[in-house]
């Protein structure tokens, strides 16, 4: 029986694409001016850490980096961020069916607690944790397995959905159970996911409730 149900933030609840390119190529011409950056380097950055990426392209500190990355992204939250069709509506419904609903992302918390809040969602979620809250990042399944111990389940008790293979290994090695969006332009078809969603509304369907649930 499901009792709670988390989302990855970027890509599966929010439409950060285009958020997040322009973020980067707002350091690329600041620090690699001279850089050809096309656009399978600017889709490779949907979906790993900032701290994955960097090293690969920058030679500035981190901390430098982030700074400015996170300066660009907050001042163009509201420009280029939203939420995905139905996502609040169909959130609010499964809490009203009495499923548990949190958020795992590898965003770092200062980061997330500015996108939510930004897009005036951070109520809806009984739970988050972020990057800072565990030592390994997304496909391990740390983060599942410690929002699982905040709402008192098991793993298997948890439904956990993103939109990148990481998302779907981090809820097998919680041993969760793991479903991906098709909504956004990811390649998917070299891992064979048994849940897709193609819309927030396929999860009304597959949760009716915790009560009406089966075994």
């Amino acid at each position: 029986m499901i009792k709670a149900i988390v989302f990855d933030l970027d890509g599966t609840l929010v439409d950060t694409d285009e958020l997040v390119k322009k973020s980067y190529t707002h350091l690329f011409k600041i620090y690699r001016n001279d850089f050809n950056l096309t656009d399978d380097v600017l889709n490779s950055f949907l979906g790993p850490t900032l701290k994955e990426m960097f090293p690969k392209y920058f030679k500035e500190d981190f901390d430098i980096l982030e700074k400015a990355y996170h300066e660009y992204a907050y001042a163009h939250t509201k420009e280029f961020a939203y939420l995905y069709p139905y996502a609040e509506d169909v959130i609010k419904e499964l809490k009203r069916r009495g499923y548990k609903i949190g958020l795992v992302t590898s965003r770092l918390k200062e980061s997330l607690i500015q996108m939510v809040e930004t897009l005036n969602i951070k109520n809806l979620f009984d739970a988050f944790i972020s990057l800072d809250d565990v030592s390994k990042a997304k496909p391990s399944g740390e983060g599942i397995i410690k929002i699982c111990k905040i709402f008192n389940i098991e793993p298997e008790e948890c439904f956990y959905l993103g939109d990148n293979l990481t998302d779907y290994l981090a809820a097998e090695d919680a041993h969760a159970q793991g479903g991906l969006v098709t909504y956004v332009n990811r390649d998917l078809k070299n891992y064979p996911i048994k849940i897709k969603i193609s819309s927030f509304l396929d999860l009304l369907n597959l949760f009716p409730g915790v009560d009406n649930e089966k075994d």
